[in-house]
């Protein structure tokens, strides 16, 4: 019995030790979680990034050789152009 209250204080001293160490070091994780999912939401940003300027570098690449078929599908997308004989359907798309 004895032995039991001499070591009680140490271990007293060690529960308060841990528990005060969670204490200080919770805000600290909570914060490194925290800026662990914004890494991981910047990175999924830049893959996309990087995809889309790829997609753009390989436009540009067409436009700059002068690629007919690039420059025509465009002309026809975005423009609305077409040919002189040509006659142009559109169709209302059913929802």
């Amino acid at each position: 019995m004895k032995t039991l209250l001499k070591k009680a204080p140490k271990y007293l001293l060690v529960v308060l030790i841990l528990v005060g160490c969670a204490y200080v070091l919770k805000p600290g994780f909570a914060q490194y979680v925290e800026h662990r999912n914004e890494i991981k939401r910047l990175e999924a940003e830049i893959k996309k990034l990087e995809a889309e300027r790829i997609k753009l570098k390989a436009q540009m690449r067409a436009l700059e050789e002068e690629n007919p078929e690039y420059i025509e599908r465009l002309a026809r997308e975005k423009l609305h152009l077409s040919k002189p004989d040509e006659t142009i359907f559109r169709f209302k798309k059913k929802q």
